[in-house]
């Protein structure tokens, strides 16, 4: 029979795995671990939970010391409660993923972290191939349902670049011309008179028109491809 104070034992931690567009590639943020008993393995970004910090908290600081900020978009995936998901005991985490505009981030990361293209993602640590599954699900769900890629593409960017983020996400070539028409015609996107040098002619750069998708958020997010 347990003693009582056996029910008090086991930590808590927050694991995100934070994406971005960075140079025409969808990226994840992964994390070279330190600390035993996972040094030098690869997995996402995460801390436990101190006994008297609430959980916001504790992803707040994880952000500050990650990336010196934490105003952009998070979501809370799920908890991972496996009882042997962790070597050293019982650890409940709470998972999440964000997506941030790569020209909003310091280039300068720490020396253990570094940015993998979503395509390219190694073998993780721990059950983090599970977490990364959830998020990659949740973001294309995202993509399809929601003005999600706004939250990640730069100020100023092209339909090109649109269309690179939806083919990279679910992996699958798109009819370029039809998908841009499609882009255009919901009016969530606004040309801005700029022009950037794409494939070594200028195309017109566009910024997302965030009234549009308020006035009509339903009917906004339906494009075929």
């Amino acid at each position: 029979m347990f003693e009582f104070e056996h029910f008090f034992r086991g930590a808590y931690s927050v694991n995100i795995g934070v994406i971005t567009f960075k140079s025409g590639e969808l990226s994840i943020l992964l994390q070279q671990k330190e600390d035993y008993p996972s040094q030098n393995e690869i997995g996402l970004p995460g801390k436990i939970i101190l006994p008297n910090e609430e959980t916001e908290i504790a992803l707040e600081k994880l952000m500050i010391n990650l990336l010196g900020r934490n105003d952009f978009y998070r979501k809370q995936l799920d908890a991972f409660t496996a009882v042997n998901r962790h070597p050293l005991g019982r650890v409940v985490c709470f998972a999440y993923y964000g997506l941030i505009p790569f020209e909003n981030i310091d280039e300068t990361l720490l020396k253990n972290l570094h940015w993998e293209p979503l395509n390219k993602i190694p073998k993780l640590c721990y059950d983090h191939d599970e977490i990364v599954k959830m998020i990659l699900h949740r973001f294309r769900k995202g993509l399809l349902r929601h003005p999600r890629v706004f939250e990640f593409l730069p100020t100023k960017f092209t339909i090109m670049d649109v269309i690179k983020i939806y083919e990279q996400a679910f992996s699958t070539k798109i009819d370029a011309s039809n998908f841009g028409k499609q882009v255009l015609k919901s009016n969530l996107v606004t040309p801005n008179g700029e022009y950037r040098k794409d494939a070594g002619r200028p195309a017109k750069l566009y910024e997302f028109n965030k009234s549009a998708y308020i006035k009509d958020p339903k009917n906004k997010m339906s494009f075929n491809f």
